[in-house]
């Protein structure tokens, strides 16, 4: 079993204007239901294990974590790794190192 994350952080400019929040459980939910691959579609196994895990995340959505099998948990974090993103900022680095549990940047936050 894994345990992740199920923040909600507020995404701020670099003026300090709050420009919205990213909520990880439905951001995890928005990535898993997406094919890995854009523009090819998705054959029934990864259907289903898409529909396992997006079941279990919304199930724990008002909670801090949700724990995941192991599989089921690899299967999430090869698809986060997998995504393309439309802004790049810290909170949305620290949603992907929260949930897949890599530092795969020059990580400047304090305490790190």
């Amino acid at each position: 079993m894994k345990k992740v994350p199920l923040h909600v952080v507020h995404i701020v400019d670099r003026d300090g204007k709050l420009q919205g929040s990213l909520d990880y459980a439905k951001q995890l939910v928005g990535i898993v239901s997406q094919a890995s691959v854009q523009g090819q579609g998705m054959d029934a196994a990864e259907i289903r294990k898409a529909m396992r895990v997006m079941d279990v995340i919304e199930a724990a959505a008002s909670q801090e974590f949700v724990d995941l099998e192991d599989a089921d948990y690899e299967f999430m974090r090869q698809k986060v790794l997998a995504a393309k993103f439309v802004v790049a900022s810290r909170e949305v680095m620290q949603f992907i190192d929260d949930v897949t549990g890599e530092i795969q940047h020059g990580d400047s936050r304090p305490g790190r």
